[in-house]
């Protein structure tokens, strides 16, 4: 039984085995379709993401293979059926990357955040909230310092508010964007 746990552990602590790209940070935009699960609607977003693999001045060094991470959601358009007018997301939190293999790093993370929102239907006026999402995907290094993301995540969220009442802004949303790296 060990030597079947090890035959099939092998290939896998070697294909994690090496370090991510060398470098120190990176920055994408995306395109970032989401399905608010409550509302059974689509919502269309841009996406800015950043993440720092390193970060000296502040005497951070994380070895390549875990990063600190952030990223940023505004609503481009939405189907009819949603229950927002606009909504914004701030996330930041780690991730780790797996290793690299032909240019490929999959990646998997965890972001705590807030969001601002407005409802249909309200005052307009943006009401904040907490999220908590988790996140996979992949990164595909170029040369020349460009990139391709993919990332896949769930993003709790919920605001109550007595002159609204409770909004469920779970969502699950996909991301694809280009980017650069340094």
């Amino acid at each position: 039984m060990r030597k079947l746990a090890l035959l099939i552990l092998l290939p896998i602590l070697n294909l994690t085995g090496a370090a991510a790209p060398a470098t120190v940070a990176r920055a994408a935009l995306a395109f970032a379709p989401g399905f608010l699960t409550q509302q059974k609607s689509v919502a269309y977003a841009v996406a800015a993401e950043f993440e720092a693999y390193e970060a000296p001045a502040l005497g951070l060094n994380f070895g390549g293979r875990v990063s600190l991470r952030s990223d940023l959601y505004g609503f481009i358009a939405q189907s009819p059926a949603a229950s927002l007018v606009q909504n914004y997301q701030a996330l930041v939190g780690l991730s780790f990357q797996f290793g690299e293999l032909a240019g490929l790093v999959p990646f998997a993370g965890f972001q705590p955040g807030f969001g601002l929102a407005a409802p249909r239907g309200g005052s307009g006026a943006l009401y904040l909230y907490p999220v908590l999402s988790p996140l996979f995907g992949m990164h595909y290094f170029f040369a020349g310092g460009i990139h391709l993301t993919f990332s896949v995540r769930y993003v709790f969220g919920e605001f109550n508010y007595r002159d609204t009442g409770s909004v469920y802004l779970s969502e699950a949303r996909g991301a694809l964007g280009l980017g650069f790296h340094w």
